[in-house]
């Protein structure tokens, strides 16, 4: 898809033609000609290609995924899993995915979707809200329930925010999923980069109080989270614009169930009046989550994950780290205390 580009400045520009593989053809509309493969957008983790074919007189195009090794395969499954349950759910606003698979060579793996033209650019920040809105409106009445029927938070199996693999354990408060996702991913962001004293001292108030003072109160005196999908991956190098319905097009998923205010808190780190607006207009369509008070803390909180998904991914990159200990070292400094934790 025109528009899929990994802005970092180490993402690689796909061109030229592409040998498609056997595995791959098999999946193309039976008796259909291939009338062109070629390279198509830039990515860190993938190799994307744009397939046009042929069937009966009637053109149709494909967009394709191949990703190496037994990370790349989690990788391709994670994503057919998120976008097959987005698609689902708004299909007007993402591409189809139609099938993944391992290619003859068993080390490279294949994601197959629909193709659609885009346009380059931000997609306007009333329609994407409102298809965001759609997503979890609509999806947190199937959202999945533990036998006796409390809702939980999680996804069936492992995605991927690039290459790190994220933890969706099932867990009955949205707390726990959260602690448990950073956990993981400062574990990541330590394999990647090396221990760090400074990042090492805040981040214990930063789970063990910073986090329940700021989200346990979403589930307590009679308030709940009810889990809506949630794409994870929302930043603005996965939107674009369908150049046929104007529509906004959202791509990349890592999904998981979890708490509708996460989703935008990507849009935080742009500190810009494009960012703000889309969570203004979302906000107009879906309310703050109480207690409000707390919402402009809850975002900063939530856009922790964005900065240690850039730390961990781009270890090379001083600025990422200690935007990450800025920004959590602001909240320990705000709700690290004792008494932070009893004002709950």
């Amino acid at each position: 898809m025109e528009g899929y580009i990994d802005t970092h400045s180490n993402a690689k520009v796909h061109d030229g033609p592409v040998v498609l593989d056997e595995n791959v053809r098999k999946h193309l509309p039976a008796g259909s000609k291939v009338l062109s493969s070629r390279g198509h957008g830039a990515s860190n983790w993938n190799k994307l290609v744009r397939i046009d074919v042929e069937t009966d007189g009637s053109p149709a195009s494909y967009f394709l995924k191949i990703s190496e090794g037994t990370k790349g395969l989690g990788m391709i499954q994670g994503e057919y899993e998120s976008m097959l349950l987005i698609y689902k759910t708004v299909p007007d606003f993402t591409p189809q995915p139609l099938v993944w698979g391992t290619c003859t060579d068993p080390d490279l793996h294949f994601l197959l979707f629909s193709f659609h033209e885009l346009h380059k650019g931000l997609p306007s920040t009333d329609r994407l809200a409102y298809a965001v809105a759609q997503l979890h409106t609509t999806s947190a009445k199937a959202a999945p329930c533990l036998e006796d029927k409390r809702k939980r938070f999680g996804f069936h199996i492992t995605t991927y925010n690039g290459v790190l693999a994220q933890d969706n354990t099932w867990t009955e408060t949205w707390d726990e999923f959260y602690s448990r996702g950073m956990k993981r991913m400062l574990q990541l962001k330590e394999e990647a980069r090396g221990p760090s004293e400074e990042l090492e001292t805040i981040s214990r108030p930063f789970l063990e109080k910073v986090i329940p003072r700021l989200l346990r109160p979403l589930e307590a005196e009679g308030r709940s989270i009810e889990p809506v999908l949630i794409h994870d991956d929302l930043w603005i190098g996965n939107v674009s614009t369908r150049k046929d319905t104007r529509e906004p097009m959202m791509f990349d998923a890592s999904a998981f169930w979890g708490h509708n205010e996460y989703e935008l808190s990507t849009m935080r780190p742009l500190g810009n009046d494009w960012g703000r607006e889309c969570m203004a207009s979302y906000h107009r369509r879906i309310p703050k989550s109480e207690p409000r008070e707390d919402w402009d803390a809850r975002n900063a909180l939530y856009a922790t994950r964005t900065y240690i998904h850039d730390s961990a991914l781009y270890p090379k990159d001083p600025g990422f780290r200690q935007r990450l200990i800025d920004e959590m070292r602001k909240l320990v400094d705000q709700f690290g205390s004792d008494d932070a934790e009893m004002s709950e």
